[in-house]
């Protein structure tokens, strides 16, 4: 399964790996990760960034990446549920007009029905 690369930054942090790069967009599968992956190393005496994408070298395995991704693909409908909802100022009017209770069968309950939590 195809990674974006934003997923994979976000899971590469949450499995606390440090300064890195990843080239491209996409990662196609664990090849395309070991091909694409740098990890930071140190620096040369000019300053420089000296990485390393020898998996010996990083120790990243590319199972653990997969797994936190598709922990993180779980939680992709709190981002688009966020995105559905009227701004919080727009929220708050309505709720003062029209009451809380149709605040949540107008507003909260369609985006919750049309993006489900996934089971």
């Amino acid at each position: 399964m195809a990674r974006e690369i934003r997923k994979v930054h976000q899971a590469l942090e949450i499995l606390g790996v440090g300064e890195h790069t990843i080239h491209g967009d996409v990662i196609e599968n664990e090849a395309d990760f070991y091909l694409k992956f740098y990890l930071k190393t140190g620096v040369d005496d000019q300053g420089r960034t000296i990485s390393s994408n020898d998996k010996s070298v990083h120790k990243v395995r590319w199972s653990d990446v997969e797994a936190k991704c598709a922990e993180l693909d779980k939680l992709d409908y709190q981002d688009v549920r966020a995105r559905e909802y009227p701004s919080i100022s727009s929220q708050l009017d309505y709720i003062y007009h029209n009451g809380i209770d149709k605040w949540k069968t107008d507003m909260v309950d369609p985006v919750k029905a049309k993006y489900p939590k996934p089971s």
